[in-house]
């Protein structure tokens, strides 16, 4: 029935996962060990084959149909998260009129889906991108309950083998995968009205975000990190400084950038947009306990470094693209 196709279904996802981050270590070990290489060689051969039959033989493959990627570019394909490819040549493909909602989290399914149908009643928007940064059990469409009727593509960018939650890599990843000109930019913990593109009616030259100096309730603070821009504008800084790795200061950081670059920062509308409760401790960063001192940290970090834009950013490597998931390794990291 329906509850064991979901079943199979995620058990899938986690084998083909699973199988690909064991060729990854394989092959390194290959490098060390010329007879190693040739006894792994013959044994991934055949287990790929295995895996490629049961996994995808009546199913959606490795077409890409879903995502609406050209899976044939794709393939093998590294890249930058802050390229700007000439107009024509983005293997991703155009970017268009209208907005993408972009998301990242890591081993937070259970929060996700309090708050995704808030994001697929969300009129006028034309894309959602969900960048799943290693999470122990892979983010599905069938976890997300995806309703079938739903014209607006929902696309999810699993990274594989990266060992802590970086905030700042997982979102410049999502907005360079998004193929919209404007980018609303939410926690895997936010939740919108249903009109809150059409209320925030983003003008030319501005960008619309929370302020924690400014909300109402306590927990409003948290909605400090959403953000509605135009997407050249965010690229125009280098998006995310990615020096910042752990829990803090990522948001203020990118704000103060895009208003030293000439954009107006436009207050959040409060009664726009929810944020779902938990605590502290349980952040995507394990052992965020002193926010405060997190965020104070890597605001002085910053102050001492040179700009952003001089230095270069993340690079990845596609592994797989399936079933609406673009799947990627990376291949250089900051």
């Amino acid at each position: 029935g329906a509850y064991a196709d979901r079943v199979f279904k995620r058990w899938r996802t986690w084998l083909l996962t699973q199988s690909t981050a064991a060729s990854a270590a394989a092959a390194r070990r290959s490098r060390a060990s010329p007879k190693y290489a040739v006894i792994t060689g013959v044994l991934l051969a055949v287990t790929a084959s295995a895996i490629s039959l049961l996994l995808f033989a009546g199913i959606d493959g490795f077409s890409g149909d879903g995502l609406g990627f050209d899976a044939a570019a794709l393939k093998s394909l590294t890249f930058g998260a802050r390229e700007r490819p000439a107009d024509g040549a983005d293997p991703f493909g155009p970017i268009l009129k209208g907005t993408a909602l972009i998301a990242a989290c890591r081993d937070k399914t259970e929060t996700l889906t309090k708050v995704i149908p808030t994001w697929i009643e969300l009129q006028d928007v034309d894309e959602i991108v969900i960048v799943d940064w290693s999470s122990t059990l892979p983010i599905t469409l069938d976890d997300l309950s995806i309703p079938s009727s739903l014209h607006t593509p929902v696309r999810i960018v699993r990274v594989l083998g990266e060992q802590k939650w970086i905030l700042t890599r997982a979102y410049n990843l999502a907005a360079r995968v998004a193929r919209r000109e404007k980018l609303l930019r939410v926690d895997c913990d936010h939740g919108v009205r249903s009109d809150f593109l059409r209320r925030a009616n983003l003008p030319e030259g501005a960008f619309v975000c929370g302020n924690w100096k400014q909300a109402r309730e306590r927990d409003q603070v948290h909605l400090n990190g959403l953000a509605f821009m135009w997407r050249r504008d965010f690229w125009r800084i280098g998006g995310y400084d990615e020096r910042i790795q752990t829990y803090g200061w990522d948001d203020e950081d990118l704000y103060g950038r895009l208003v030293e670059a000439g954009s107006k920062r436009i207050a959040l509308d409060y009664s726009t947009a929810l944020h779902i409760a938990h605590s502290n401790t349980n952040r995507a960063q394990e052992g965020v306990r002193f926010v405060e001192v997190e965020i104070d940290f890597n605001h002085l970090l910053l102050t001492n470094l040179t700009s952003w834009l001089s230095v270069p950013a993340s690079r990845y490597r596609v592994a797989n693209v399936y079933n609406s998931v673009l799947v990627v390794r990376t291949e250089k990291e900051l």
